[in-house]
């Protein structure tokens, strides 16, 4: 279940009006390796969470009650909370594969109603909606070209529309295509356009820009390498979205402050300075910005880091943005997006189901049924 956050003062530069076109430093204690002469931070190995996979075990238990009894499914309830958790937690515990790395994303919603009374979803309506966000999430799947993909995770989301029905959003967060690993994320043939999908600073690669790039090397490089945990694999669950805006990362150890040139840990070009407003970033600053940004997913340290406390990195979908604010010579070039939180959890069996078929493995700390 997401919680939407806008950090630190970036609330303020929201509501002065934006325009938008696009519809932990590492702990020592954290085990370490190296791909391509590139350090992957491991998440600390997923603890048996008793009170998740309790919870999945009695859910699993009133699902077998209510299927196996009509009059029991047409007196007993659960509270919306409940069946929002439960759900999203048994989807992911299901088909989430979150420890597979990825490059490309692909994002799917969709929604529906259920029926409520005093906040509780009766026995009957619990069983209906489980199977119809199972339908979602495999149509969502289908929805994908790629043969290379997999689900990261499923976020569940409820909103109460008048005294007696509920919106059910389902939403598909899809992996695709991980990058092959090289020492430094980007090369001397890297240089980006910032966002817009404008490409490269040569005008090729258009269809990509230097933000996607950045989602691309961390999704792939932040991963817990599936050796460690073999045969298992990882889910997710509590998840949570932490809104950024690049603007709210100042470098400290800047030089030279106020020339627009990593005057912010993300990029920022800010149109009331008259050096360097620029949309191109450098091959050298991409790898700058990339280091940055995978020490503000992984720290909880305050004024940069911004994972909440128990939970760990899962996928970030930064874009690059131009924001008006107030009246300046231009809009201000930018960064912003979610970026992916939730508490980690590791199934006994090697891989999750596909969500397209009848499948119903479902990891509960003790049993794989």
């Amino acid at each position: 279940m997401k919680n939407f956050k806008i950090i630190g003062f970036s609330l303020l530069l929201i509501l002065l009006g934006f325009s938008s076109c696009r519809n932990e430093s590492i702990d020592a204690s954290m085990p370490q390796t190296t791909v391509s002469g590139k350090k992957l931070a491991f998440d600390p190995k997923p603890q048996k969470h008793d009170d998740v996979y309790a919870k999945l075990r009695d859910f699993k238990e009133k699902l077998r009650l209510f299927q196996g009894n009509a009059s029991l499914r047409s007196i007993q309830t659960m509270s919306v909370d409940k069946v929002v958790w439960n759900v999203e937690a048994y989807l992911n515990a299901a088909y989430g594969h979150s420890d597979k790395p990825f490059a490309g994303q692909s994002i799917h919603q969709d929604s529906f109603l259920i029926s409520i009374a005093d906040g509780e979803v009766s026995g009957s309506e619990v069983l209906s909606t489980l199977e119809r966000a199972k339908g979602y999430v495999a149509d969502q799947y289908r929805r994908v070209a790629e043969s290379s993909k997999h689900i990261v995770f499923i976020d569940i989301a409820a909103k109460e529309i008048g005294g007696n029905q509920l919106q059910f959003k389902v939403s598909s967060f899809i992996g695709l295509n991980p990058l092959q690993m090289r020492t430094d994320p980007y090369s001397a043939t890297d240089d980006w356009i910032y966002g817009f999908q404008l490409g490269k600073c040569d005008e090729t690669m258009v269809g990509k820009d230097g933000t996607d790039r950045l989602n691309e090397e961390l999704n792939t490089r932040y991963i817990v390498p599936p050796t460690v945990f073999n045969p298992h694999h990882m889910f997710f669950t509590d998840i949570e979205d932490i809104w950024i805006l690049s603007n709210q990362f100042t470098n400290f150890a800047d030089d030279t402050p106020s020339d627009n040139k990593r005057d912010y840990l993300l990029f920022v070009s800010n149109p009331n300075i008259s050096t360097n407003y620029d949309d191109c970033i450098l091959y050298q600053d991409m790898n700058w910005y990339y280091n940055n940004l995978y020490n503000i997913v992984t720290s909880s340290t305050l004024p940069n880091g911004i994972k909440p406390a128990g939970k760990y990195f899962v996928a970030s979908n930064i874009w690059g943005d131009a924001i008006e604010i107030g009246n300046n010579r231009g809009p201000y070039r930018m960064q912003r997006g979610p970026i992916s939180f939730g508490i980690p959890h590791f199934c006994w069996v090697s891989s999750p189901c596909n969500p397209t078929i009848n499948c119903y493995i479902i990891c509960d700390g003790e049993n794989v049924n």
